[in-house]
């Protein structure tokens, strides 16, 4: 348990370069944005199989901040590690964002497989990246959240996309309770589709970040 509960402060540095992770980023935006393109071109649209998308895009969206975590972070801890870490991280953070979505006003027990699964969806843009870097402490998330200075770049564009996917997905509830009747107003898929955006979104601006960052020279 003392890896997964490893502190923020004893985290290293990447091994890589900036450029390469900004590059990884780049990839990984790019990977996403042609996966939502190639669903949509096939009749396999995030409206009539909202369900199958969010697990879809969650597993997509898992392995990609998994497989970026190996090569970014390669001497920091083991890969069994990182998978144990990213299996507690997004199983606890899709119960969490479950219960929050019910919370907020989503269907407790209509479409209570599709609101799950968005909270799957979330977890694997939100809890999942943050659970491979941090483990599973609560300090060290509420210090990488809540205080503004951080030790590198990552947990920088972490907190990025953390901000983005939850902003994107809070934009796309603002159609649902409007009287337009089209398809994709029903929930979640307005959420999904905003989420997921916001995800890309997120995913170019710490490729960006990650080019202009300069890191702090030690005293």
């Amino acid at each position: 348990m003392a890896n997964l509960n490893q502190s923020s402060s004893s985290i290293q540095s990447p091994k890589l370069s900036k450029y390469m992770i900004s590059i990884g980023y780049f990839l990984m935006g790019v990977m996403v944005t042609v996966t939502m393109f190639l669903s949509n071109n096939n009749n396999f649209s995030i409206v009539s199989y909202t369900l199958l998308s969010e697990i879809i895009f969650g597993i997509t969206i898992s392995f990609l901040h998994i497989g970026f975590s190996i090569f970014t972070f390669p001497g920091n801890s083991s890969t069994l590690n990182k998978l144990n870490r990213s299996l507690i991280g997004l199983s606890i953070g899709t119960f969490i964002f479950y219960f929050l979505l019910v919370l907020y006003g989503a269907p407790f027990l209509k479409s209570i497989h599709t609101t799950f699964f968005f909270g799957f969806l979330l977890s694997s843009m939100c809890c999942l990246p943050t659970s491979i870097l941090l483990g599973s402490n609560p300090q060290n998330w509420k210090d990488l959240f809540f205080t503004p200075n951080h030790n590198n770049i990552i947990e920088t564009c972490t907190t990025i996309l953390v901000v983005f996917s939850i902003l994107g997905a809070w934009i796309g509830a603002f159609p649902i309770p409007l009287d337009w009747d089209r398809p994709w107003q029903q929930w979640p898929i307005s959420c999904v589709f905003g989420s997921i955006v916001g995800h890309i979104f997120g995913l170019f601006i710490c490729s960006i970040y990650s080019l202009v960052h300069k890191e702090k020279k030690s005293m």
